[in-house]
């Protein structure tokens, strides 16, 4: 299990190491990502956070390339294109 914990917070980031064999841990305030980097060793083994906005921009789904596709779905918006039905309602 990882002993370091860097998590990203409201005006920062939250650098958790665990202390010595007393289950406690020590927290300092980071203002940039750069500021962990004196404070780990080649060997550590940590966790970074994520900031929640980071991996939802991730999720997103880009618009087909296809110009063929996008016209269709298009007109399907515009025309009343049933999904059910299969058929176009108007148009």
């Amino acid at each position: 299990m990882p002993s370091i914990f860097i998590i990203p917070t409201a005006h920062g980031w939250n650098f958790l190491r665990a202390a010595e064999q007393n289950g406690s841990w020590n927290v300092r305030k980071l203002q940039t990502l750069e500021e962990a980097a004196p404070l780990l060793a080649a060997t550590d083994d940590f966790v970074l956070g994520l900031p929640v906005s980071a991996v939802l921009a991730q999720r997103f789904r880009l618009p087909s390339v296809d110009p063929a596709g996008a016209d269709r779905a298009k007109g399907e918006r515009e025309c009343g294109f049933s999904r059910r039905n299969k058929e176009r309602t108007t148009c």
